[in-house]
């Protein structure tokens, strides 16, 4: 029976990296070359759910409908130059083509939620007329490249912090982008004119994700977490500092043409009897803590018989996949199988 398979040397990629992959197809008969493709495709798809509403009669009916929005953002092309016989049919026979295809520095990361997924394929076919297509298909995981997070600091304050009878509250830190797993460690000032019992201050992290479908958007939360710094007394102004830790699982921060994920930090004031005041700064989650090491290799090796595959060079290679565990997300083969997460994807490590 003829076939195909793509293979990967690995799934999981940064933004900026060359493809190097191979197709290795089987063909027991003539096959017509017509649409003969190999692609890579990058595509982001949005769904929102809004509530419509209609006359009906006399009433007014309300229901629930979903709008889908799809965007093609990459799509590149590879060549198949399989041998071509008679009738200009492609002969029957076992072929291994290498191909490369290239991601661009400012492509968005892999990223699925119930309101959005923005995905990689790479998808090879072979149009058979009257007949099953030839065909295969394999997805792979887009990462930002490893950097140096940047040093720019930040301070904000809340709207009252110029009044001098309000209560305030200020936000210092020294840089704005971090990496999944670290810790973000900064300052707040407090003002409390009127020396109102304070209780404490909360910094939060929350993880806002939006999509946008045909006009209607869509916002939720998708993780929050909080540290508490005890204050108490009624002391009129004072200075703490806090540390808060961003979660190895967390969402990286982004912006695409249909969807974004926002990173903000928050500290408010706790104030007894009191309204409480509040500031906050949009900071961004550029990595992942050990996103500087080699990223591991991932071979699918899902035929029966043994593979044996020609190089640019001409050199003899095989694959095999590789005794341990691996991500169940994005296919990458963990260093450390006792890990509880994916340090590249950030995925719960299932066993």
């Amino acid at each position: 029976m003829s076939r195909a398979q793509i293979e990967l040397p690995k799934q999981l990629y940064f933004a900026g990296e060359e493809i190097d992959g191979t197709v290795r197809f089987s063909l027991d008969k003539p096959v017509s070359q017509r649409s003969a493709t190999l692609c890579l495709i990058g595509k982001e798809r949005t769904e929102v759910t809004y509530t419509a509403t209609a006359y009906v009669g006399k009433g007014v009916q309300s229901r629930n409908l979903t709008a889908i929005e799809e965007s093609e953002f990459l799509h590149q092309e590879a060549p198949l130059p399989l041998p071509v016989g008679g009738k200009e049919k492609f002969t029957p026979g076992n072929y291994s083509i290498p191909f490369r295809f290239f991601l661009r520095q400012s492509l968005p990361m892999t990223y699925k939620s119930k309101h959005v997924k923005i995905t990689y394929v790479i998808t090879t076919k072979i149009d058979v007329p009257l007949g099953f297509d030839i065909k295969d298909s394999s997805e792979l995981y887009v990462i930002p490249s490893p950097k140096n997070v940047l040093s720019s600091p930040t301070n904000v304050c809340s709207d009252s912090w110029n009044n001098p009878q309000s209560a305030g509250i200020s936000l210092a830190l020294d840089r704005c982008e971090y990496k999944s797993g670290e810790v973000v460690s900064g300052s707040s000032s407090y003002k409390n004119p009127s020396s109102k019992d304070l209780r404490k201050i909360d910094a939060t992290l929350r993880w806002v994700e939006t999509a946008t479908a045909q006009g209607h958007k869509a916002a939720n939360e998708v993780m929050k977490t909080i540290a508490k710094v005890p204050v108490g007394g009624r002391l009129a102004k004072g200075e703490k500092n806090f540390s808060i830790q961003i979660p190895q699982e967390a969402p990286l921060t982004f912006e695409s043409s249909l969807s974004n994920v926002k990173c903000i930090l928050g500290v408010s004031l706790d104030i007894a009897f009191g309204s409480d005041v509040a500031t906050s700064e949009a900071i961004k989650i550029v990595g992942r803590v050990g996103d500087e090491s080699v990223v591991p290799s991932y071979a699918a090796d899902r035929m029966t018989e043994p593979v044996r595959i020609i190089d640019r060079q001409g050199n003899l290679m095989e694959t095999g996949r590789r005794q341990g565990v691996y991500c169940h997300s994005c296919g990458a083969y963990l260093e450390a199988p006792g890990a509880n997460y994916c340090p590249f994807c950030g995925a719960k490590v299932t066993r």
